[in-house]
């Protein structure tokens, strides 16, 4: 289990406590497979961001990290091709919105949001429902099999239980959000001009508490299974399980700071199973996110956690605001006392082969396929509208934001890391 030691530095916002770090801003010109793999100065494996090891005061990075201090993952360049590395969805005229995959039987088999009725992520709120795909690569593409759960439910992340049957995390409850029904008139995986944004997802009738679904098969039949924790879980959102090297389980999830507060934070539980009780992390109760950066203010959702084969800690999250909108990441020796990168271990920006790139405007959703704790791929959405190679159709949507009807098709991107 997680060992408990004295957090050291809080910035007290509204009652709540928040990680105060200061942010700075990675040089991005260098993609990263051309970074260098180590080399720079430390003194103990913390120096290395845990992603390596500190021998004769240099870092020496895992396979999947690179730059001096490993603190950025070793993606590595796709072929030429803005829609290169599309995994799902396989038809033009349909959104999906991040998912990851598990490995059963030789097959690979994702868990995925799809935007029903064939709109755009404008939509989520009132379309999003959760797709199983399979494929005979990890990269894809996946072909869609059967609904898992119905709209409303987002952010799936699939695990292998105890028993080693498929579960499915999730938000939402698979019925409808009475504040934002069903979109039909969608065509062409946007949604139309005609469709009001709404944000009425967040609200605990709509996220459904923690429900699992379960399958004795990757394909089911789909069971829900309640998942207990103390501690106001039930509104948490996008909660992300690990089962740990000892055999109990974690889960990271979002939490939102004070009423007012834009900060998103990232909040712990453990617990002996995979299906609770779990408890909160955190002294007397007390919500500790992590992180919440000041100054620029800016905030951090989406954590994906695992354990590395060290057995170290890990969150990625994606974050936004004055940091931009790319990847963060989080780490810990012990589960309890965390610490904050201050580069970016990714961003929205895809190396080619050729040498070009392809700049999205945004990528968000980011979750890994990790093998015996080395992460080998990165999932993440993905808009399909982008900076620098647009589409024709999309010229109008130049700096528009993702969500914005017509210009907001989007898709389950999976890139390679690098393994050996």
């Amino acid at each position: 289990k997680a060992t408990v030691s004295v957090l050291n530095w809080f910035l007290i916002v509204g009652g709540h406590m928040f990680l105060a770090v200061l942010a700075a801003a990675a040089a991005e010109v260098v993609p990263p497979h051309l970074r260098p793999k180590g080399g720079g100065a430390c003194t103990t494996g913390l120096d290395c961001h845990l992603n390596g090891v500190c021998k004769a005061s240099r870092c020496t990075c895992d396979a999947a990290w690179t730059d001096l201090q490993c603190d950025v993952l070793h993606l590595l360049p796709t072929a030429p091709g803005v829609l290169t590395g599309k995994a799902y969805p396989i038809t033009p005229d349909t959104s999906s919105w991040g998912g990851n995959a598990v490995e059963v039987n030789g097959a690979y088999h994702m868990y995925v949001s799809e935007m029903g009725g064939r709109c755009g992520l404008g939509a989520w709120q009132h379309n999003s429902l959760i797709r199983h795909a399979v494929s005979g690569r990890i990269e894809g593409p996946y072909t869609p099999k059967e609904t898992v759960l119905p709209s409303f439910a987002h952010n799936a992340q699939a695990v292998v239980d105890d028993e080693g049957r498929v579960a499915v995390w999730h938000v939402g409850n698979g019925k409808p959000n009475p504040r934002a029904p069903f979109i039909t008139n969608c065509t062409n995986g946007t949604t139309p001009l005609s469709v009001k944004h709404t944000d009425a997802v967040i609200m605990a009738s709509v996220m459904g508490g923690w429900n699992v679904q379960v399958g004795v098969t990757p394909s089911g039949p789909w069971e829900t299974k309640a998942v207990a924790c103390t501690g106001a879980c039930n509104v948490a959102s996008n909660p992300s399980p690990v089962r740990l090297n000892n055999g109990t389980w974690m889960v990271a999830f979002a939490f939102r700071g004070p009423r007012g507060s834009f900060l998103w934070g990232t909040t712990l539980a453990v617990g002996a199973t995979m299906y609770g009780p779990f408890s909160k992390v955190g002294a007397g109760g007390q919500n500790w996110s992590l992180p919440s950066f000041s100054p620029p203010v800016h905030t951090c959702e989406d954590p994906f956690l695992w354990q590395d084969k060290r057995g170290g800690f890990h969150v990625m999250n994606h974050c936004y605001g004055g940091y931009g909108d790319k990847g963060g990441h989080l780490y810990s020796p012990d589960g309890w006392t965390w610490h904050q990168s201050k580069t970016a271990p990714w961003n929205a920006t895809v190396a080619h082969t050729d040498g070009s790139d392809t700049q999205f405007y945004q990528r968000q959703r980011p979750k890994l396929f990790v093998r015996d704790g080395e992460p080998t791929h990165l999932f993440t959405g993905i808009p399909v509208h982008n900076k620098n190679h647009p589409f024709d159709w999309q010229q109008w949507c130049h700096g528009m934001s993702f969500t914005t009807p017509n210009c907001d098709l989007v898709e389950t991107h999976v890139q390679s890391i690098f393994t050996a």
